[in-house]
Order: structure tokens, then sequence, then C-alpha cells
């Protein structure tokens, strides 16, 4: 099932790409409706978040590796995922110079590889992390000041394209991509996103939790 799944993620991005010349800055609206937002083209990072629970529940969230492996998984964790990051960086910059970009073909590459990459590189995180291997990642990652946040986090998750939406589609202007208001920006949807949250889980989540718990005690 998870090779399906996998092998739809695939098969639906590279169609797309291939078929609209898809570009996230140069055709964004059309880019967002066709690809960005399907579930077919997003399903392969979700299969293997699946894999990576299923090995963590059958191993007791302990998985044995030798130095060499955690040091290269590591190292490949820390390179594709900064890789993933930057790779588009030379092409986004030319957006005035270059109204094609990349050729199909490496688009095709980047839509089809780089969410399902990514997604092994988090679970290679929490495996490493839950297996003892993590050292001052883990250390981080487990501090006890991002508990509250972590208890809102599935509502911030749910909540927060709605009010980034919300912003850039009700500006008067355009707005000016610069560092400055690129930091002000993350900053203030990262607060309102944590603060609505906060109110989804006092009015709708932990009553819906509540209800949820007397039915089945019953």
């Amino acid at each position: 099932m998870a090779a399906l799944l996998l092998t739809i993620h695939l098969v639906s991005n590279a169609w797309l790409v291939h078929e609209y010349n898809f570009d996230m800055f140069r055709n964004s609206s059309e880019y967002s409706n066709k690809l960005y937002f399907r579930p077919w083209t997003r399903i392969g990072p979700f299969t293997i978040g699946l894999v990576f629970g299923y090995i963590l529940f059958k191993t007791n969230r302990k998985v044995c590796l030798n130095k060499y492996l955690v040091a290269l998984g590591w190292l490949l964790a820390i390179c594709i995922m900064l890789t993933i990051t930057f790779v588009t960086y030379d092409e986004n910059k030319e957006l005035t110079t270059d109204p094609d970009g990349w050729p199909v073909a490496g688009k095709m590459v980047l839509e089809m590889l780089s969410r399902p990459m990514w997604a092994i590189m988090l679970g290679w995180v929490v495996i490493a992390c839950a297996s003892g291997y993590g050292g001052f990642v883990n250390s981080i990652l487990s501090w006890e000041g991002f508990l509250p946040l972590s208890r809102l986090t599935y509502c911030a998750y749910l909540i927060h394209a709605t009010i980034m939406y919300y912003e850039f589609y009700g500006a008067d202007s355009s707005m000016l991509y610069t560092t400055t208001n690129l930091v002000y920006s993350f900053f203030g949807f990262y607060i309102m996103s944590y603060a609505v949250a906060f109110l989804l889980a006092v009015v709708v989540e932990a009553p819906m939790l509540g209800l949820e718990k007397l039915l089945l005690s019953r």
C-alpha cells in the first residue's frame, strides 16, 4: 500500500509539472490550485510518516544502529535538508530576468522528490532522537518549554494557512519582499496562529475531547 501511494505521488507530480510547466513563483495561482493543495500530490510525505510511525511502533521506539550509520544518517539529513531549502535560490532570484526558470525536467524532479525526501529526513530525526542517537538535537526538541506549544501545534497547523491567505489576499497592495518584512510576517503569523489555536483548543478541542471521554467511558 505504501509503495502504491508513493507511486501515485510521484506520477501525479511528474505529470502535472510536465503538462503545465508549473512553477511556484512564476504561475503561483495555477500551481496552488492544481498541484500544491491536491491530496494525490501530497500523499507521499504522509505515507512516509506512517511508515516511520509503524517502524517506531514495531521496535518499541528503539532502533539499534551502529555509530557509523548514525553519523551517516545525520550527515545525509543535514545535507539533503539544506539542499532542498536552497536548491532553487539561483532560479528564484532571477524571476524578473528569467521568465521560464528551470527546464521542465528539473522542475519535475524537484516536485517529485523534495517533499518525500524532506519527510524521510524528518523521519530519521524522529527515530534517531527516540532511539537515543539525537544528541543535542534531542535535548533541544525535548525542552520542557515546548510542551505548551506542542499541545497547540495541530490546531496551529490547521489554521495558519487561513490566516496567511486572509492577510495576503485581503491586502490592498502587493507585499514588498524584503528580509525585514519577511521576518515581521513570520513572527506575526506565528504568534497569530498559536493565539487562534489556543482559542480553538479551549472552545472546540477540549470540550470535544471531554465529550468523547464521557461517551467512551459508558
